[in-house]
């Protein structure tokens, strides 16, 4: 009885890390690629709509410049994450020279800056 106890305890806490591994993994789909990319998408449209406003003839004041350049830099950190978020949702699984060059060289000091 020992060691068939031991083995239903094994198997059971097999199952229990399966079902923890198959739960992170939905919770990794979910916030990496649905709910992330619905804010990276609102962000780009909420700053596409603050460039075409700000670029108005009646406001050239020096407050309306910075607010330009920050949407257009908001906009440049919202496209940048697009690939990162692909790269940590699980979409890019390439190891080839290319992507980890991008990933390594680009993608991590821009995100980081």
């Amino acid at each position: 009885m020992g060691s068939n106890d031991s083995s239903s305890a094994t198997s059971s806490s097999s199952a229990s890390s399966a079902d923890d591994a198959a739960t992170v993994e939905a919770i990794n789909f979910v916030a990496y690629r649905v709910v992330a990319n619905v804010i990276v998408a609102v962000g780009i449209v909420g700053n596409l709509i603050n460039l075409i406003v700000l670029t108005r003839p009646k406001l050239k004041g020096v407050m309306y410049r910075y607010l330009l350049a920050l949407a257009a830099s908001n906009l440049m950190v919202l496209i940048m994450a697009i690939p990162a978020l692909m790269d940590i949702g699980g979409a890019i699984r390439s190891k080839e020279y290319p992507v980890v060059f991008f990933q390594a060289h680009l993608e991590m000091p821009l995100l980081n800056r």
